[in-house]
């Protein structure tokens, strides 16, 4: 995992209550959870760290998985993100 994500994450353990290390998360999970759960500041600050093209291997992995958690509309909603940033 990344310095400046750990760090990141480490601002926002509340999200991941549930989770004894942080660090045991993918990277595909994490984005999935800020896909899902958090607010558009932080997934401005994750595209920051991940910089565009390692944001979007990321998340071509994730949409590539048998199972995903990841609505439509939220799927939709980071294409257009990718596209236009």
């Amino acid at each position: 995992m990344k310095t400046k994500l750990k760090e990141y994450l480490e601002t926002r353990k509340s999200i991941f209550w549930y989770i004894k290390d942080i660090n045991s998360l993918s990277d595909e999970a994490i984005l999935e959870w800020i896909i899902k759960y958090w607010d558009w500041i932080d997934l401005k600050e994750i595209f920051k760290i991940f910089w565009k093209e390692e944001f979007k291997k990321i998340y071509d992995n994730l949409l590539n998985k048998k199972r995903t958690n990841l609505e439509k509309i939220e799927i939709n909603f980071i294409d257009l993100f990718i596209k236009n940033a």
